[in-house]
């Protein structure tokens, strides 16, 4: 479930009321937990939102363009940090007395589907385990 932060005017969420403060559940039945979660299921022509909105959840099914925007405006993704000691890692090759966002390990893959980031998988696991 991710917060809605705001809705652009006109948008189809404008036309169905939802409002800022609402909480995206699920888009066709599939938990959204991220922006890129969002983006990925939204992308289709016919979807069944639930929305939770003032204490109660609502179900809307939309039909619309493939690439038409619902005008959600959510939160932005948080960044997660890599907890391995890896002895490739260049973070901890890097010498001491450079900027402090430097020395942040930005295992996450998710950055890397939206941005190009470089990551090396070392924390995605087969199997779920």
């Amino acid at each position: 479930m991710i917060e809605i932060l705001d809705i652009e005017p006109g948008s189809i969420a404008d036309e169905l009321k939802i409002r800022a403060g609402a909480r995206l559940v699920s888009i066709n039945g599939k938990e959204i937990n991220d922006n890129l979660d969002y983006r990925f299921y939204a992308s289709g022509e016919e979807l069944e939102l639930l929305i939770e909105q003032d204490g109660e959840q609502v179900v809307f099914e939309i039909e619309k363009d493939y690439q038409e925007d619902l005008g959600f405006i959510l939160e932005d993704l948080k960044m997660r940090q890599c907890g391995n000691k890896c002895v490739f890692c260049f973070v901890h090759q890097n010498p001491r007395g450079l900027r402090k966002p430097l020395y942040f390990k930005d295992e996450d893959y998710r950055f890397s589907f939206l941005y190009g980031h470089y990551v090396t998988l070392t924390n995605v696991c087969a199997g779920g385990s």
